[in-house]
């Protein structure tokens, strides 16, 4: 949430927008409420390049504001890996097993820690060519970047990561 009648998610979350609802789960109370979309503007670049998902944002407009709430999202940029070595939290209702019917139905967080993108891009890189060479054997060696706008973060000291089904989540 950025403003009581603005709400930030993932762009490839809202591509069917007549189906798009807001829920504010509050864990304590273990309450959730629905708010109807009246408008969704995905960013205008947004598209996958390999397989990295560029500027996959989009604000949800609320038909209804949000009253009494104080939870809103500053969103930092990530100019010179400056969150590098910083622990975060990962949330979402997704996939918690291989099963494609095994999502959450309570919030799931996960402790992460943010990493060099150029690291990153060696690891994205390495899968990728790794999976084009069994899907293709003998294809050129791909070069993948991933750009500042990503912070990357990496789960394996607490085994923990977002999965399928946790994009738009905080």
């Amino acid at each position: 949430m950025i403003s009581p009648n603005y709400v930030l998610t993932a762009a490839h979350c809202v591509k069917e927008y007549e189906s798009v609802k807001v829920i504010r789960y509050e864990p304590l109370l273990k309450k959730q409420t629905t708010y109807e979309v009246s408008n969704v503007l995905s960013h205008p670049r947004f598209g996958s390049f390999t397989f990295l998902t560029l500027n996959d944002f989009a604000i949800l407009k609320l038909k209804v504001p949000v009253k009494k709430t104080n939870i809103f999202v500053c969103l930092p940029s990530n100019q010179l890996g400056q969150f590098v070595g910083a622990n975060m939290t990962v949330s979402g209702w997704g996939l918690t097993s291989l099963n494609p019917n095994g999502r959450s139905d309570v919030l799931k967080s996960g402790f992460v820690t943010a990493m060099y993108n150029s690291d990153c891009s060696q690891i994205y890189e390495n899968l990728y060519n790794k999976y084009l060479q069994k899907e293709n054997p003998g294809s050129p060696h791909a070069t993948v970047f991933v750009p500042q706008t990503i912070i990357c973060v990496n789960g394996h000291i607490t085994k923990s990561s977002p999965c399928i089904g946790d994009s738009g989540g905080k």
